[in-house]
């Protein structure tokens, strides 16, 4: 992308208080002690991995919950002139899926690049590309086939 002059954004979840933590997740997860912040800034599991540093020119999203439209302002920083938006990241059903169904609902067109996206052990990965698919238009393409299709 970034060779192509494309903006490559990437979506971060930031806690820097127990109190920003959303308290459905805190009652469904049962992790999330009272104090505990996983997502902290500056905490390990609170950056951007080292194998994935942000480039210049690249935008970083803070967001409080999964959808990066809704508890972030992605919409409001995104150039008016872009129509498509190219998914990868983690987690499938949580980030990924909240963001693209968020994407989808403000008309933007989708693609998922299924082997860029990591799930939690056990989950039906199908079951979620199928979603993307049926429910959200999303097409869902290979790192590859997304590839083939940008030359």
């Amino acid at each position: 992308f970034r060779e192509r002059g494309r903006t490559v954004i990437y979506t971060q979840v930031v806690w820097d208080r127990f109190e920003d933590v959303p308290q459905p997740l805190i009652k469904s997860r049962p992790l999330f002690k009272e104090g505990w912040v996983a997502l902290k800034r500056g905490s390990f599991f609170g950056e951007i991995h080292s194998d994935l540093v942000p480039q210049e020119r690249d935008l970083i999203m803070e967001k409080k919950y999964f959808d990066a439209f809704q508890t972030g302002d992605l919409g409001d920083k995104l150039d008016p002139s872009i129509r498509n938006l190219v998914f990868a990241g983690t987690t499938l059903n949580n980030c990924v899926y909240s963001t693209l169904l968020g994407a989808s609902q403000r008309g933007y067109h989708t693609i998922a690049v299924r082997d860029c996206i990591s799930a939690f052990l056990g989950d039906n990965v199908e079951h979620w590309y199928e979603q993307m698919e049926n429910n959200l238009g999303t097409n869902v393409l290979t790192a590859k086939e997304l590839m083939g299709l940008l030359k």
